[in-house]
Formats: C-alpha cells, sequence, structure tokens
C-alpha cells in the first residue's frame, strides 16, 4: 500500500471514530456561553442590533459568526451547532494526525520514526486517536461548542508553519501566517495571544532573528483584528468593538484571581479520573523524545500556550482545560508508541510495553467511568445533566415554550439571571444590552449607568414577559428596587424549575 493510501486509511478511520465519539452531542442542550453565543448570532442576522454596541459582548466575535454560520448551513435549532461543531473536531483531530505524520517523516521527533514511515503513521494514528477522545468529553465540558473548541484549529496552523519547517528555513512570511492563525484563535478567545511571544521563540535556531521573527507574528496576529475592527467600524461599532473585547475584558480577567488556587485544586480532581492516565502517557512521551534527542520546544510551546489560556482569568472553569487536551493527547500517542516495534521509546523488556498497556487501560476506563452515562442515558436532558449537572440548562427548553405562549414575538423579554439560551430558544429578544446579570453581582465589572438600563427596560412597555432565574439579593438597593418593579409590573404565570415566569399585567 502506498503512503497515500494509507493516509487516507488513516484520515477516513479517524474522521469516523472522531464522529462516533462526538455523536452523543448531537441532542445536548444549550449551555450558558453557548446560548449567549446563538442569541447574539440570531440577533445580529435578524438584524435586530450588532453585539457590543447594542448588546454587551466581552469575547471576540468568531464564536458568534461560528453560530451565524451553522444557523445558516443548519437552520435554527440546537442541532445545526452540534452539527458544525462535530465537523470542526473532525477537522482537528485530522490536523493533529498529519502533524504529528509530518514532525515525524521530517525527523522532528527523532531518527526511528523519520526512517520507519508505518511506525510514524501509527504513532500519528496514537496521538490523533487520543484527541479524539478527550476533545469529546464530559468533565471538561469538551464536547459542547464553546470558544475552546474553535481555538485549537487555527493554533494548530500556526504549529505547522513554524515547527514542521526546518528552523533554517524559516522566513518572515511562515511567522506573518502564523501570526495570522494566532489572530484569529484569539478573535474566539483573547487569551491565544500569549501565543505570539512563545510560539517564535521556540521556533528559533540560534541566529539572533527573535525580535524580526516576533514583528513579523504580532503583524499577522493583529491583521485579523484590524479586518474585524473595520468591519465594526464601517457599522459604527468600531470603539464598542474595542472597548468592550480589550478595556472591559482586561477587567473582567483582573476580578477572577482571588482564590484561584482552591479553584485549580478542584478542577484538577474533578478532571482526573478522565485524564490521570493520560498526563501518565504524556510524561512517558516527554521522556522518549528526549532520549531521542529530538526538539521538543514545539510541545514545550504549545502547552505553555494553552497554560496561559486556561490560568489568565484564574476562574478555571472546566471548558478552560480543553486547550491542553490536544498538547497531552500528542504526548500521550508519542508514550504509547513504544507499544509496537519501531516506535518511540521502543524496547525489547516486557515491563516497559506492561507499564503503557497498562496506562491505556486505565485511560480508556477513566473515560468509561466518567462518560459512560452519556451512551447509557441518551436522553436530551439525561446527557446535558450527566455534563453539566445543571436543571436550568434541562429546563430551559419548557420554560422558553412556555414564554412564547404568554409573550408575542413583537415584544421583548426580561431576564434577571445567566440564561441567555432562554432569548434564543424564544426567539424574544432581550429587554436590555445585558444578557447576563454579572455587572450587577460583581462576577464582571460594573457596565455605566447599567442599573437605570437594566429598570428601563423591565419597565419599557415593549417587554412582554419577565424571567427570574437567579435569586434577588433584598441587601442590595438595586436588586431590591428590581424585586419591587417585577411584582408590580408582572404576575407569575408558571413555575418552571429552576425558572419563574411572569407576564406583563395588562
Amino acid at each position: 500500500m502506498t503512503r497515500t493510501r494509507r493516509l487516507w486509511f488513516w484520515g477516513f478511520g479517524l474522521a469516523v471514530f472522531a464522529s462516533a465519539l462526538r455523536s452523543p452531542s448531537l441532542n445536548l442542550l444549550l449551555d450558558r456561553d453557548e446560548g449567549e453565543y446563538s442569541t447574539l448570532a440570531w440577533l445580529w442576522r435578524s438584524g435586530a442590533g450588532l453585539p457590543y454596541r447594542d448588546w454587551l459582548e466581552q469575547k471576540p466575535p468568531l464564536a458568534i459568526v461560528m453560530n451565524m454560520l451553522a444557523q445558516t448551513c443548519f437552520g435554527g435549532g440546537v442541532l445545526g451547532l452540534r452539527l458544525f461543531s462535530m465537523l470542526w473536531i473532525v477537522l482537528t483531530v485530522l490536523a493533529i494526525f498529519f502533524l504529528v505524520e509530518a514532525m515525524g517523516r521530517r525527523g522532528r521527533l527523532g531518527w526511528r520514526l523519520r526512517f520507519r514511515p508505518f511506525a510514524g503513521e501509527a504513532t500519528a494514528g496514537l496521538a490523533a486517536f487520543m484527541a479524539a477522545i478527550f476533545l469529546s468529553t464530559s468533565r471538561t465540558q469538551s464536547l459542547a461548542a464553546n470558544t475552546e473548541t474553535w481555538q485549537t484549529l487555527p493554533l494548530l496552523g500556526a504549529l505547522s508553519l513554524l515547527f514542521v519547517v526546518d528552523p533554517k528555513n524559516l522566513k518572515g512570511r511562515h511567522f506573518f501566517v502564523a501570526g495570522c492563525c494566532i489572530g484569529l484563535a484569539a478573535l474566539f478567545k483573547q487569551t491565544a495571544f500569549a501565543a505570539i511571544l512563545i510560539l517564535p521563540f521556540a521556533a528559533q535556531d540560534a541566529d539572533g532573528k527573535l525580535l524580526k521573527s516576533l514583528g513579523w507574528t504580532l503583524m499577522g496576529a493583529l491583521a485579523p483584528w484590524f479586518i474585524t475592527w473595520g468591519c465594526f467600524q464601517v457599522r459604527g461599532a468600531g470603539p464598542d468593538f474595542l472597548m468592550c473585547t480589550l478595556a472591559y475584558n482586561r477587567n473582567y480577567v483582573l476580578q477572577g484571581i482571588s482564590g484561584e488556587l482552591k479553584r485549580l485544586l478542584g478542577l484538577a480532581l474533578w478532571c482526573a479520573p478522565e485524564l490521570w492516565a493520560v498526563v501518565g502517557l504524556a510524561v512517558l512521551g516527554w521522556h522518549h523524545l528526549g532520549q531521542e534527542r529530538a526538539p521538543r520546544r514545539w510541545l514545550a510551546a504549545w502547552l505553555m500556550a494553552a497554560a496561559i489560556a486556561f490560568a489568565a482569568s484564574g476562574r478555571f472553569y472546566p471548558h478552560y482545560a480543553v486547550l491542553l487536551l490536544p498538547p497531552l493527547a500528542v504526548l500521550a500517542g508519542l508514550g504509547l508508541s513504544g507499544l509496537f516495534p519501531g516506535g518511540l521509546g521502543g524496547t525489547l523488556r516486557p515491563f516497559s510495553r506492561i507499564m503503557r498497556a497498562v496506562l491505556l487501560v486505565a485511560a480508556m476506563g477513566g473515560y468509561a467511568w466518567a462518560d459512560g452515562g452519556l451512551w447509557l442515558r441518551p436522553g436530551d436532558a439525561d446527557r446535558t445533566m450527566h455534563v453539566y449537572g445543571l436543571a436550568t440548562f434541562v429546563n430551559a427548553p419548557q420554560a422558553a415554550r412556555r414564554v412564547q405562549q404568554f409573550c408575542p414575538s413583537s415584544q421583548n423579554l426580561f431576564i434577571w439571571g445567566d440564561e441567555a439560551e432562554l432569548y434564543y430558544l424564544a426567539q424574544r429578544r432581550p429587554a436590555t444590552r445585558f444578557l447576563f446579570t454579572y455587572p450587577f453581582t460583581g462576577e464582571a465589572p460594573v457596565w455605566p449607568d447599567g442599573e437605570r438600563e437594566m429598570r428601563a427596560g423591565l419597565w419599557d412597555a415593549r417587554t412582554g414577559a419577565a424571567v427570574l432565574c437567579k435569586n434577588l439579593d433584598q441587601s442590595n438597593p438595586f436588586q431590591k428596587g428590581l424585586f419591587t418593579d417585577l411584582t408590580g409590573q408582572y404576575q407569575v404565570v408558571q413555575g418552571v424549575p429552576g425558572f419563574v415566569l411572569g407576564a406583563r399585567k395588562r
């Protein structure tokens, strides 16, 4: 079989495998962040307003654009987003396979894999196999279509441009295009900008061109942002875009630093059943690269960029760890390579192979233990509860249907709480610019004159319904005033678990 046919064979098999593992996500209900992006995409597409100018949003717009594409290509609802996300993950897994295969073929993974193509392809296949599994797990919430889901693929583009090529042959164009890839990743979430410094430094040989390389990379990274700013500027929203994504988001990040070590420990314990054996295999892979005297800077840079993105805000939500999963999966694949003759770190000693096999079985056992419920309980409510453990995500579709019954489509919806998915599911426009209550609860910076806007939205005659899905603090004067306005202007229609639904008094 020729190399081309072998690569097609591997690619097809990995695509089928990744799609199968992703299939439990197809009937997952929207989570909070997905609901936010879906709502903003729907509002943008329908001409109801622009993010940043008309609706408060602190993250860059590409996650919203991905939702717009899903809604355009696959229609409304949640399934279109899930299919689009599945396709993206399949492409990510294939990109990991071809990156590792190219690195092995060019000698970046040591002499064994360079001169043994079958071993190189098998090693790349193992790395992609591990990535397919751990990019579709529940405890890291990687089954969701969140910003980290979209970021990995453009970062793989930057890695390919800078590390597959021999360092002596790197030109300014390589750094510029790699910078464009980093800029695209940062248009999903700003933390990807950390790669501007890390990747060019790791890609250098000893020729003293670091500053020039950094300059080209920075220019490339700013190019997508400049184009995006121009698109908003044409609509009169350029300053709003910069203020929300840079100034306001910076303050949001700084607010999460307090208590970060406790949150980090909690997340580590939570993810341990899925990931501890993978980390063990990754350590083996790192060790064997060192034995082969193969360059490890590209993996160190990848891990460092992902770690900065993971820890930048100090909040340590589960999905923040998703960017760490691909480099860990690649290292785990390299660690498993020694299972077959000619693989990385291959040896005739049985203990070494037994240890790898035990870790592989433990990794698969951890996946089965943590994620078996996705397969044993296939209903959308059961799967959503398994991943998130929040009744509001499960009950949001029921609450949205009820809202549609007593709130005409021409009227707006007021929500006190953080369940932005309700706007999209009910197809009702928000009564204020705030899709979340974070600016009023200390979880995000205060928005200038935001309290007046919130009360005005509640009193607005165009607001036909109000939903309460977070408690109002009676010791807080603003929230106490909101409670008075709610009880005075709206009457309770129905309670759905996690939601109190109110219709405007006539």
